[in-house]
């Protein structure tokens, strides 16, 4: 027969039992310090991704946005239509000037010629 007595067997699988509780209590804890450490960790993480939002967001509260671009391009386009229609003014009254020049130049030129022609016509005339 078995060498088992009820008392012996019941201390044995007591003691058994009293094992297993012992380690699945080890494994709890354990378990709840690496819970504890990934839980830490995500925190930690998760504010590191949220100072990362904030400094993006205030990195785009500096950029410029488009409709302040597209006001700033209508400026210089109205500045440069402005520019253009100043210089065509100016490029047109320096050729009128030079124009209305030519025009005296030759004017005073076609008035010496007739003097001279005159001149020596009433020096043939009168010679």
């Amino acid at each position: 027969m078995s060498d088992w007595t009820v008392p012996a067997l019941k201390e044995h699988l007591e003691s058994l039992i009293k094992a297993l509780d012992e380690k699945q209590k080890a494994i709890r804890e354990e378990d709840l310090r690496a819970r504890a450490l990934t839980e830490s960790r995500m925190d930690d993480r998760f504010e590191e991704h949220n100072r990362f939002r904030e400094q993006i967001n205030h990195e785009r509260s500096t950029f410029v946005t488009r409709d302040q671009l597209d006001a700033v391009k209508e400026t210089f386009a109205e500045r440069n239509a402005s520019t253009d229609k100043a210089l065509d003014l100016r490029e047109g009254r320096s050729k009128g000037v030079s124009a209305t020049g030519a025009a005296v130049v030759a004017a005073v030129g076609a008035v010496a010629s007739v003097a001279a022609i005159l001149s020596v016509m009433w020096a043939i005339g009168h010679g």
